[in-house]
């Protein structure tokens, strides 16, 4: 049985949908209940392994060694030396990861003092995961999707009925590209709010080397979260190329049918 092109690529295409759906349905189970808004910031112990105390916040660069007035004229005075060809590459080596390793312990104290200050409160008043845009789009996006799935197996399984009733093939065409571009649309606006998050944010906290990592564990979902994020971004470019792919064997074989005529 000889396989047609375009129907190995519709094929394709709802394994992609698929994949798409049930990314989209993870991000609507996780994002339909923020955890951080039932967690009361307790005793800063709980949360930190070694209290810091906070750091002076006032560094500049120079060649050995990071002193001065604060980090912005760090980061400035640091780029004015990479351009500087008198200091030692070894110097601007030990320099950059001097900074990184800075900005790192500065982000950190930052966080342990919020912890500090917010006491009492939700923890969504430090980190804010959008959580409540994101399960709105993400069942506006699962409804599409739904329907787009649906799009995809009428065409494929009534693809010569179709043909021959041209205004019914016509107007399953148009509903089709208005639903792709209404996902698209809603996906990109989806990635936006995740983005925006600070999910990020949370991640980077973790990876504070005072904070106990442990007690957060009941939040890895958020993690989650972001992950399947990314996957469904990656999945959204697969489908657009596989689009175009499609595409170009439509106009192969509209190509092919007019020689032969």
């Amino acid at each position: 049985m000889k396989c047609h092109p375009i129907m190995c690529i519709m094929f394709f295409n709802i394994c992609i949908e698929l994949a798409c759906f049930i990314c989209v349905c993870i991000l609507c189970h996780i994002s339909s209940k923020n955890p951080f808004k039932n967690h009361i910031i307790g005793d800063i112990s709980n949360y930190f392994n070694i209290i810091e105390e906070k750091i002076d916040e006032t560094p500049i660069l120079d060649s050995n060694q990071i002193i001065g007035s604060n980090l912005d004229k760090a980061r400035r005075r640091y780029i004015s030396n990479e351009n500087d060809t008198n200091i030692a590459p070894e110097n601007k080596v030990s320099n950059k990861i001097f900074l990184r390793h800075l900005v790192s312990r500065l982000f950190c104290t930052e966080m342990q003092d919020y912890f500090i200050r917010f006491n009492g409160r939700k923890l969504s008043d430090i980190f804010d995961l959008n959580y409540e845009k994101i399960h709105k789009l993400s069942i506006a996006t699962l409804v599409v999707s739904s329907i787009m799935i649906f799009f995809y197996i009428l065409i494929c399984a009534f693809e010569k009925k179709l043909k021959k009733n041209v205004w019914i093939g016509s107007i399953i065409a148009i509903l089709s590209l208005l639903l792709y571009i209404a996902k698209l649309v809603l996906s990109i606006i989806l990635i936006y709010y995740i983005e925006k998050s600070d999910i990020e944010k949370y991640d980077d906290f973790l990876d504070c080397h005072n904070v106990r990592v442990t007690l957060f564990d009941k939040f890895s979902e958020i993690s989650t979260l972001r992950k399947c994020s990314f996957a469904f971004l990656i999945l959204n470019f697969v489908e657009q190329g596989i689009d175009k792919l499609q595409k170009c064997c439509d106009y192969g074989e509209k190509a092919n049918e007019l020689e032969d005529d």
